[in-house]
């Protein structure tokens, strides 16, 4: 729905089209709440969906990253918080910078905008170096290359946390397989 509480129409498409092709209702739901946020924008700018612009989306990153958030907190430590209250984290504004890029994707498919995505995407050659990146089972196998957006978020290295002595044991009583047992004590024993 847009600012008017009205169904906007190539959203509306666009989900019809995340679901027709195979994938979550949830997913469809993500990208709907990420696209209003960016049709909010729009709003507030006064400009029409079709006239975004890379240099519009440096300024969509910014007021994504100074957006105040209503809902409750759903991550343990420190947040960004401004004079709004809580801020979006840096992994929301890049899941909605991904959003726009797949309805822009999805756009151009559809003749709906000419021209290039919007949110530029580079192939990245440092990246499929970086050792630390995913490798699938078959190695290079894969036809897929890395890339990069030009317009992205830094986004913070998160630590996993710890369990609890408490959260252990329920995890390791609630264990009815043999095998699964020996996993899960295999990689406490071993600090995993």
């Amino acid at each position: 729905m847009g600012p008017d509480g009205e169904p906007v129409p190539p959203v509306t498409r666009f989900l019809r089209y995340v679901l027709d092709s195979g994938r979550s209702p949830n997913t469809a739901l993500g990208y709907g709440y990420d696209l209003r946020l960016v049709f909010e924008f729009f709003a507030e700018r006064g400009i029409d969906w079709r006239e975004f612009r890379p240099a519009l989306a440096l300024e969509l990153m910014g007021w994504l990253r100074h957006r105040p958030v209503r809902g409750p907190a759903q991550r343990l430590g420190l947040a960004p918080v401004g004079s709004g209250g809580r801020l979006l984290a840096p992994a929301s504004v890049a899941r909605v910078l991904a959003a726009v890029s797949s309805f822009y994707d999805w756009a151009i498919v559809a003749e709906l905008v000419t021209g290039e995505n919007p949110m530029r995407r580079r192939r990245d050659v440092a990246l499929a170096m970086v050792a630390e990146r995913h490798r699938p089972f078959m190695g290079n196998a894969s036809r897929q290359q890395p890339v990069s957006r030009e317009v992205r978020v830094r986004l913070p290295h998160r630590l996993p946390r710890p369990m609890s002595e408490s959260e252990v044991t329920a995890l390791l009583e609630s264990m009815t397989c043999l095998r699964d047992l020996t996993m899960v004590l295999l990689m406490l024993d071993g600090a995993l």
